[in-house]
């Protein structure tokens, strides 16, 4: 199947979230998907390292409650 986004933790059981980014953006039909990494890891360390693997965004959980994943899925989409 193929989908209009990707939303995905970085902490995750056998392949964490920057894998899947990083083999997801070498699959031709998803270069182009927006992947928004969602996580409790909050440091600038941990955003770039999202960034740098392919996210389209990085988004800590604590910013959920404020509505910012809908903002940046309407933005991306």
């Amino acid at each position: 199947e193929h989908y209009q986004a990707v939303i995905s933790d970085i902490e995750m059981p056998e392949m964490d979230g920057l894998e899947l980014t990083r083999r997801l953006r070498s699959v031709p039909e998803y270069r182009d998907v927006p992947i928004v990494l969602v996580t409790s890891l909050s440091s600038e360390h941990s955003r770039l390292a999202g960034l740098r693997a392919g996210a389209s965004a990085y988004l800590s959980k604590a910013a959920l409650e404020d509505g910012s994943l809908l903002q940046i899925l309407e933005r991306l989409l």
